[in-house]
């Protein structure tokens, strides 16, 4: 054998233990060393994170420590002590909390969980109860009861909310919500409609709603079960028809929307989109979709970055680490890092212990309530979700979307 080609065998064999060695790390928790400063005025925080969908959340986080250190106005800062990447594995998020140690010096905290699934593996687990969770990701309604979980994100109520707000005139004499329904989606659909629920007594907004529920790629069963309802209830005035899905679900409602005028009734029907497709480029992509949009009174929101201004350093900062623009759930961590930093400056050195808990979590609630961050007023209820959350309602003209106004999300009270 040649010299050349043993050199090219030891090269291959190194190549491939790295691959492995590397391969390897990334599925363990990968914690990030200190700095000296963190170290001596730090307040360690473990942040769950997954590559595919809030990775950016991980570096909003450090940018808030990084402006929060060079700012010098708070003795503590919370920074990230650990950061799991847990690829959506609740198996993985639960030895991660059997395996958290005792010897603490302050309150346990978790930026976390960012699924139900995972919430669902921790919460159950005695130590949990010894763990304050502050969570970026909405997570279902029967988890966030929980004592020592705090939710940050929109809640489906908070998304009717906003969308039956803006309904044309306020009163809407028929409504029907359609739901193209995967298996993963039953959660989703399920708060769906116990979200709306409440909003059927709310004279004021619509007197009657109606689900229509049907597998992906079957649109035609649903419309011709709403025509069909519709011509029962001939002589009603404003109509609106509600898609809720998930972004994958996009086709679908350009299914929708070609074919809508092959219905009697329907054409006397407004349409409104879930927060998914808000933007989507591919309902632009359809000639008879996008001329549809543009005719009738259809529209879509999103939950609203920045509605208040002056965060210009902390978005330059964060977009040039990077490199494109930051999820929405990465926006959410920097206001619950601005939380955390906030209630950790009203306690005396040395004055909060681990057990301590429950007496962070409550300074958390009351600091939230005059608090406005990035994603809005921060303001948290005794159960620990938002009370309101600011949309952008957007609209198709000219072929494109254009944010046309704002709409508040509300829980119901």
């Amino acid at each position: 054998m040649s010299k050349n080609s043993i050199l090219r065998i030891i090269l291959l064999s190194v190549i491939v233990v790295s691959i492995v060695v590397l391969a390897g790390c990334e599925e363990r928790p990968s914690s990030v060393e200190p700095t000296s400063e963190s170290t001596d005025t730090g307040f360690p925080v473990t942040i769950f994170s997954s590559p595919e969908r809030t990775r950016d959340a991980v570096d909003a986080f450090r940018t808030a420590t990084d402006i929060a250190y060079q700012s010098g106005e708070n003795e503590v800062v919370p920074y990230a002590a650990d950061v799991v990447y847990i690829r959506n594995n609740p198996e993985a998020a639960r030895n991660y909390v059997l395996s958290m140690g005792e010897n603490y010096q302050y309150p346990p905290v978790i930026v976390g969980p960012t699924s139900t699934s995972e919430a669902s593996a921790i919460l159950n687990l005695p130590k949990a109860s010894d763990i304050l969770m502050l969570s970026q990701y909405p997570l279902a309604a029967g988890l966030r009861s929980d004592d020592n979980l705090l939710c940050f994100a929109p809640t489906p109520e908070h998304e009717l909310s906003a969308l039956y707000s803006n309904m044309q005139g306020g009163l809407v004499d028929w409504g029907a919500t359609i739901f193209p329904v995967m298996p993963s989606d039953y959660q989703y659909m399920t708060e769906y409609l116990d979200a709306t629920e409440p909003y059927r007594y709310r004279s004021h907004l619509l007197s009657y709603w109606e689900p229509f529920v049907f597998a992906p790629g079957n649109v035609q069963t649903a419309l011709a079960e709403f025509d069909d309802d519709m011509h029962d209830q001939y002589g009603l005035g404003h109509v609106y028809l509600l898609f809720v899905g998930a972004s994958q679900h996009a086709g679908d409602l350009v299914e929708l929307l070609e074919t809508i005028d092959d219905y009697e009734y329907l054409d006397r029907v407004d349409i409104i989109a879930s927060s998914a497709f808000a933007g989507s480029e591919t309902l632009l992509h359809s000639r008879i979709a996008l001329s549809e949009m543009e005719e009738r009174d259809f529209y879509s929101i999103r939950p609203a970055i920045d509605p208040y201004g002056g965060t210009g350093e902390y978005y330059n900062r964060l977009e040039r680490s990077i490199h494109r623009p930051a999820s929405y759930q990465a926006h959410i961590t920097h206001d619950i890092h601005m939380l955390l930093t906030g209630a950790l400056a009203t306690f005396d050195d040395n004055s909060l212990g681990p057990e301590d808990v429950e007496i962070l979590k409550a300074r958390i609630i009351e600091l939230s309530q005059e608090t406005n961050g990035i994603t809005g007023p921060l303001s948290l209820n005794e159960t620990g979700d938002r009370t309101v959350i600011p949309y952008e309602i957007m609209e198709v003209h000219d072929g494109a979307w254009e944010v046309v106004g704002q709409s508040l999300g509300e829980l119901f009270e």
